[in-house]
């Protein structure tokens, strides 16, 4: 059995608090962190994808990665349907029934266990959506926050950068 660092724990209340059992469906950063633990090596992707990858393990939270010109309206967290489902990156469908989703006019697009095909930000993106998935009063997320902001200035040309906390 392998022992998870403390910081997975909160990751591991969002899932429980929408009903998903955690250990069948893992935060990426926890998948992320399993992968390395192993000694498999992470693909190299793309610098925003990279970077977000090693975010997620440095903070032990997942993130999403989304590219804006890819989304349409409204963004929203819902609780996943039945029937509900996208094409996954290097994934075939993944089931959303039940999860914890993220959605736009166009339909589902993230969560904070696998993010869609759809959605996927690339070398292309010149609008990046990053989102943090955070448990409901997780101390240490406006430093997480910033910290990240922080980062991804400090590495990309960033002409506008907005952070809020919800």
């Amino acid at each position: 059995m392998v022992s998870l660092p403390q910081g997975f724990q909160n990751s591991r209340k969002l899932y429980k608090s929408f009903r998903v059992d955690p250990t069948r469906y893992r935060p990426s950063s926890e998948a992320l962190w399993r992968r390395v633990k192993k000694g498999e090596y992470l693909p190299e992707i793309n610098p925003f994808v990279d970077l977000t990858n090693f975010l997620s393990l440095k903070f032990q939270i997942p993130y999403g990665l989304y590219d804006v010109d890819k989304l349409n309206g409204n963004i929203e967290l819902i609780k996943g349907c039945e029937g509900m489902w996208y094409e996954g990156i290097r994934k075939d469908k993944v089931s959303l029934h039940g999860k914890i989703v993220l959605s736009d006019e166009s339909g589902p697009f993230g969560n904070p266990s696998s993010d869609s095909l759809r959605a996927s930000a690339s070398d292309n993106s010149e609008n990046i959506l990053l989102i943090i998935f955070f448990y409901p009063g997780e101390e240490k997320s406006k430093f997480i926050l910033d910290s990240t902001a922080n980062i991804y200035k400090k590495y990309f040309k960033i002409s506008e950068i907005s952070s809020y906390l919800v």
